[in-house]
């Protein structure tokens, strides 16, 4: 039987279940029905609204389901436009909750492939990365590029280019072609720095499907799929995972009118959207990239947005390590204990 929750219980139980193996969880009420589901999709529009993990799940699940016990049920269920399915045994207990978007995908993901960005030097990384690239370095004895493949093709992508630079041909030597890991692997090769988004350029693109572009120095368990069908459903031109950076602000702070102070906060702490290096791109938004040209990430988001497409933030809220520096690199080997 598929796990539930009840209705009393906080996001935080809910964040605890849906994963990428279960997208959505049933939601029992006082009388062991299902009142409720909540999914992926809730726990990041409440989270991205500010609802704090304590919040309750009656105010942020879905009512947006249709319960079933019989095949009649179930194509009443395609019929309806209802989000999930809430499927029960004849005991009348829940057998599986299924989202709509992946009943009719299957195995599909909306993507053509991945682009994953393992130019870079690593200097801040050194003398580790002196004659090793970053992202060979080794996480419980697996290289982390290799991690980043892993979770890519668990979830459905096929496909996948480097964009190399540093020391390259030691990721060459690893990966081949891909086929020993049932995978389509190629290369781009920067022979110059191009920046978070030069090697764009050099990509081939499919015309018709979104590409996922990833830094090669993230350790991660977001939910690609989940990703990729939100930013089909949103008609974003990009759509950018984006994590909660609290900070906390080590004075007293004013809130000043002419001078005049009106409101004193002691030591508060600011809430900031981040950017997780982590990019679902139509293949019209390439063309704002130059061959050849350095070129950052950040610039092809101002001009997507100065042209006026749709730049969507995807909330990040499952675990994220960026391995930039030696104390990064050391709590990712952490999480892996």
């Amino acid at each position: 039987m598929t796990q539930h929750l009840h209705e009393d219980q906080l996001l935080l139980d809910a964040m605890a279940l849906v994963t990428a193996e279960t997208p959505a969880v049933a939601i029992l009420g006082d009388d062991s029905r299902v009142c409720s589901v909540i999914g992926d999709e809730e726990i990041r529009a409440a989270l991205a609204s500010g609802a704090a993990p304590g919040t309750s799940l009656r105010s942020i699940s879905s009512r947006d389901f249709v319960v079933a016990s019989s095949e009649g049920e179930k194509d009443a269920f395609l019929a309806s436009g209802s989000r999930y399915l809430v499927e029960l045994t004849d005991s009348r207990e829940v057998s599986a909750v299924t989202d709509r978007r992946y009943l009719s995908a299957g195995d599909d993901v909306p993507l053509s492939h991945a682009v994953i960005m393992v130019g870079g030097a690593g200097s801040r990384l050194k003398p580790l990365t002196d004659s090793v690239p970053k992202p060979m370095l080794p996480i419980g004895g697996t290289p982390l590029l290799r991690r980043i493949v892993d979770h890519v093709k668990g979830h459905g992508i096929r496909r996948v280019t480097m964009a190399l630079g540093y020391l390259g041909e030691q990721i060459v030597e690893y990966f081949g072609d891909g086929a020993e890991m049932g995978l389509e692997i190629d290369y781009v090769h920067e022979e110059k720095p191009m920046g978070t988004a030069g090697a764009l350029g050099m990509v081939s693109r499919d015309a018709a499907r979104p590409l996922l572009v990833m830094n090669g120095d993230i350790l991660t368990g977001l939910n690609i799929r989940s990703m990729a069908f939100a930013h089909k459903e949103s008609g974003a031109t990009m759509t950018i995972a984006s994590r909660v950076h609290q900070q906390e602000i080590p004075y007293g702070v004013f809130n000043l009118i002419d001078g005049r102070v009106v409101a004193v906060e002691e030591k508060p702490t600011r809430s900031s959207w981040t950017n997780a290096g982590i990019y679902i791109i139509n293949p019209s938004a390439l063309d704002l990239v130059p061959a050849n040209h350095y070129s950052d990430m950040t610039l092809l988001i101002e001009k997507l947005v100065s042209r006026g497409d749709v730049v969507r933030a995807h909330c990040l809220w499952e675990s994220w390590v960026d391995i930039g520096c030696p104390d990064d690199y050391e709590r990712a080997k952490k999480s892996d204990s």
